[in-house]
Formats: structure tokens, C-alpha cells, sequence
């Protein structure tokens, strides 16, 4: 009888050591799976740097340009300028792609007024073009953000987390969220 309760205490020992191993395994590799993503957002998909995270380093440069142009023909407490300061400020203090998304989306929303302000009392022609190159280089970051592939990635990585056994063990583990850049 012993004998029988020595087996079956090790039987049980074996068992919750295996399933701990499985949960600890697979926390680990999901993990892994999230960063991999997150590193498509801040290193781009090839490792390249050529990402959406640096796509927006450009572009917040580049609003700041426009806002200092801004500023020679409009009063810098014009809404518009205090608005899209304010996108910036968010830009720099982001932690996450949702925040950055915020951000992003707070410049984008305000841009246009702030190009329409210009236009309409800038009557110097070199700060003009100026202002168009900051322009063009501001739209060319904006539609290299949108054809950037981590929205695709963190779309895949949430589907796999969706899946038996990686539901349960990102249940159970409570993974690395990967949030998405929208």
C-alpha cells in the first residue's frame, strides 16, 4: 500500500512538473513571439531601421519644421500651432505603437490647418518652398506608415494567440500584449 502512495505521489510530482514546464516553455516562446513584433515596430521588418517608429522620428521632425515656419507668419498661440505642439510633446513621450498612434493621429489631424494658416498669410516665396519640402517629406512619411507590415504582424501574432494551446498558456501566463498601430 505504501509502495502505492510513493508511486502515485511521484506520478503527480512528474505531472505538475511537466505542466509547469509547458507553461513556462510556451510563456517563453510567445514572449519571444511579441518582441519579435515589437522589433518589427521599432527596427522594421528586416531589421533595417526602416520602420514605422523611425518613419515617425522623421515625421515629428518634420512637423516641428513646419510649426517653426508656421510661426514666422502666425501667432504661435494660434490654436492650430498649440494643437499640433501638443501631438509633438505626445510623440516624444509615447512608450507603446497605441500611444504613438495617438500621437501620430493628433499631428495628422491638425496638419492641414496649420498648412491652410500658412499658405494663407505667407507672402515670403524662399519660406514657401520651404514649407512645400517640409510638406512633401511630412506626406511621404505618412504613406510609408501606411504600407509599413506590423499591423500585419501584430494581426498574425493575435491569431496565434487565439489558438489551442497558446490561448490557454497566454491565459494562464498572462503574455506580453502587442498592440497595434491603429
Amino acid at each position: 500500500m505504501k509502495q502505492l502512495q510513493k508511486n502515485s505521489v511521484a506520478a503527480l510530482i512528474f505531472v505538475v512538473v511537466v505542466v509547469l514546464s509547458i507553461l513556462m516553455s510556451g510563456h517563453i516562446k510567445l514572449n519571444n513571439e511579441a518582441q519579435k513584433v515589437l522589433d518589427i515596430f521599432y527596427e522594421g521588418e528586416r531589421n533595417d531601421g526602416l520602420s514605422i517608429y523611425s518613419d515617425l522620428d522623421d515625421l515629428t521632425k518634420c512637423t516641428r519644421d513646419i510649426i517653426s515656419l508656421t510661426q514666422k507668419v502666425v501667432d504661435p498661440a494660434t490654436e492650430e500651432l498649440v494643437l499640433l505642439n501638443k501631438g509633438v510633446a505626445a510623440m516624444q513621450s509615447a512608450d507603446d505603437p497605441a500611444e504613438y498612434y495617438e500621437a501620430y493621429s493628433a499631428i495628422v489631424d491638425v496638419i492641414d490647418d496649420v498648412s491652410a494658416l500658412f499658405v494663407l498669410y505667407c507672402e515670403d516665396d524662399d519660406l514657401a518652398l520651404m514649407f512645400e519640402d517640409y510638406a512633401a517629406i511630412f506626406a511621404s512619411k505618412m504613406n510609408t506608415i501606411g504600407y509599413d507590415p506590423y499591423n500585419r504582424y501584430v494581426r498574425e501574432y493575435e491569431k496565434l494567440l487565439n489558438q489551442f494551446p497558446a490561448k490557454l498558456i497566454a491565459e494562464l501566463t498572462f503574455v506580453q500584449e502587442v498592440k497595434p498601430f491603429e
